[in-house]
């Protein structure tokens, strides 16, 4: 049975969840975008490494703001791995079924070449390990919550 306590935590780290896993995902990125300015010539690995760079600090907020102390340190561990790759193949996945914005530019006054959003990706990316993140290690939570009473 949920009860209203049980709803006031789950709201309270689901709001958390969200907004530290997008503050952390945004700063790391940012960060790692000024300091290492990745060349997008290989797009699958360019890809790859935003999803990574996107994926893994929100799974670490959604961890932090999910995490139950109550757990066996087994069930913690499966948590750890869930949450870490839910928000990465989410972001992955979202980047994929979204796509991303592709314009043309001029290169030299006549070579036409693609150039896409950083943008736009940057955005599917975030979205999809955020909400991806928080939304499996939610459900993970309220099982736990409700067959074991852990909360």
């Amino acid at each position: 049975m949920i009860n209203l306590e049980l709803l006031v935590t789950v709201f309270a780290r689901a709001v958390f969840g969200l907004f530290a896993a997008i503050a952390l995902s945004t700063v790391i990125w940012s960060f790692f975008w000024v300091s290492f300015s990745p060349s997008p010539e290989e797009l699958a690995s360019f890809f790859l490494l935003q999803t990574l760079v996107v994926g893994i600090p929100a799974g670490l907020a959604v961890i932090f703001a999910w995490w139950n102390t109550q757990s066996p340190q087994r069930i913690q561990v499966m948590f750890i791995a869930l949450a870490l790759f839910a928000s990465v193949i989410s972001a992955w996945g979202t980047n994929e079924l979204r796509g991303v914005e592709t314009h043309y530019a001029l290169a030299n006054g006549v070579l036409r070449v693609p150039v896409f959003s950083v943008r736009h990706m940057l955005a599917s990316m975030l979205f999809g390990a955020v909400l991806g993140g928080n939304l499996v290690a939610g459900v993970f939570f309220l099982y736990r919550s409700l067959k074991y009473r852990e909360n």
